[in-house]
């Protein structure tokens, strides 16, 4: 037989592709988001690449999941910038994963409490010259173990650094 469609509206609503809303995690550096700094000559507060909130690739995500899922498919939840991760991975000679137990919880804290569906890691830009590669890919194992952990079902999106990194080692 052929296949049949049908699109049905309700009170009005939009119409949609899915029936619930993905919750959008996002942890990463000033390119998610910086407050302002006008030491810096900085006086936004969203992601530094971008002109306005609505251009900062956080909002754009968003913008396009509720393009293509319909209006509201998709939410941001909050997410933080881990700078102080960086910075401890960067600074880290020999790998011990006892010092970065209280970064995971963080991380780990976060996916429990708001249970996001689509989690996104943008890091590596802060120290990232000085910063060995075995000891970053073990942190970042433990970090991502621990947000699977949290959210099983979770789809994890590792991002590259957006300036390339020389890493040592």
């Amino acid at each position: 037989p052929e296949a049949l469609e049908a699109t049905i509206s309700v009170s009005g609503q939009s119409d949609r592709i899915v029936s619930s809303t993905f919750k959008v995690m996002m942890f990463g550096n000033s390119i998610r988001e910086h407050g302002e700094a006008p030491n810096m000559g900085w006086y936004g507060n969203w992601g530094m690449a971008a002109s306005s909130r609505d251009k900062d690739y956080a909002h754009r995500f968003i913008y396009y999941m509720n393009e293509k899922f319909g209006e509201g498919a998709a939410e941001l939840v909050p997410g933080y910038t881990p700078a102080g991760f960086e910075n401890a991975a960067a600074s880290c000679t020999e790998y011990n994963e006892a010092d970065f137990v209280s970064y995971v919880n963080g991380f780990v804290a976060y996916v429990e409490e708001y249970k996001p569906d689509i989690v996104t890691l943008q890091l590596g830009e802060n120290g990232s010259e000085s910063v060995k590669s075995d000891i970053y890919a073990k942190v970042m194992a433990q970090v991502i173990g621990g947000i699977k952990d949290a959210a099983p079902d979770a789809v994890i999106v590792i991002s590259a650094p957006f300036w390339s990194a020389k890493t040592s080692g």
